[in-house]
Order: structure tokens, then sequence, then C-alpha cells
């Protein structure tokens, strides 16, 4: 399978989860107007990881810290919604057999690794107004429906 054929599979997966895709400069979800955000000059190996890094955030549970708003709360909900989003693209990338046939699982894993140590370095040397704002926008995307027998997020 090629990459681009494995790209097309995460979009339609994107597509069939009710979320449309739109350009950006940088990589997000809305799970409020159900848009994925995604640079369109990314390509390849990176633009198939980070789709399916996206494509976590939408079928990934909600938060057990989603309820408190403390600096403590505000700090795992952030690396606990991140975190379960890579976990979930590398579940979807198993499941579709992305992982081995177009990626491999160490490429992932890289993938992975460089951008949860770059979260853990934005929390630490975040003031608590930062954190604040960044764990709005995650509480404000609701999890309003079930998604294969989870809650979505």
């Amino acid at each position: 399978m090629t990459i681009e054929h494995a790209i097309e599979m995460v979009e339609w997966y994107i597509e069939e989860e009710g979320y449309t895709l739109q350009s950006s400069n940088t990589w997000s979800v809305d799970r409020i107007d159900r848009i994925v955000y995604y640079p369109p000059n990314s390509k390849g190996k990176v633009k198939l990881i980070s789709l399916l890094h996206e494509l976590g955030h939408i079928v990934q549970p909600e938060s057990r810290f989603a309820k408190g708003r403390s600096s403590s709360f505000n700090k795992a909900l952030i690396l606990e919604q991140e975190y379960s989003a890579w976990i979930e693209g590398q579940r979807i990338a198993e499941e579709l057999t992305l992982i081995p046939t177009c990626i491999t699982d160490l490429e992932y894993t890289e993938h992975f690794a460089r951008y949860w140590s770059s979260y853990i370095e934005a929390i630490a040397f975040s003031d608590a107004s930062g954190l604040k704002e960044t764990a709005r926008i995650y509480r404000s995307n609701e999890y309003p429906r079930k998604i294969k027998g989870r809650n979505q997020g």
C-alpha cells in the first residue's frame, strides 16, 4: 500500500466519524464544529502519522481530569489527552494495517516521542493563565456521543 492510499484511508475514516478536513497553519481538532485542521503542505509519513494522531483525538475517551479546575488538573488534562490521542492513533494504524505496511511501529513511536516530549516541556514552562486557556479548549470539546462503544473525545 502506498503512503498516499494510506492517507486517503485515514481521511475517509475521519470523514466517516462526521468530521471535515480544512487547511490551516497547524494541526488540531475542533470537536464542536467537527473539523480537523491540517497544514496543506504536509506530505508523506509525517502527514499520515499526524492525521492518525488527530483521528486519535476524535475517538479518545473523555478525560478523567476534565472536571477539575486547578493547575494540576489542567496539566494532567492536557498531557492525558495528548498521550491518549497518540495511543488511539497507533491503535487505528494497527487496525487498518498501516503499521507495518506503510509505516513502522518505530517511525510512529519516534514521531510520538518527539511531540510528546515537546508537550511536556510546554506544560513545564507554561504560566497558569496559558494552562487554563489550553485546558479550556480541551474542556470545550464536549463528548456528546458514543463511537464504537466508547465516549467520543
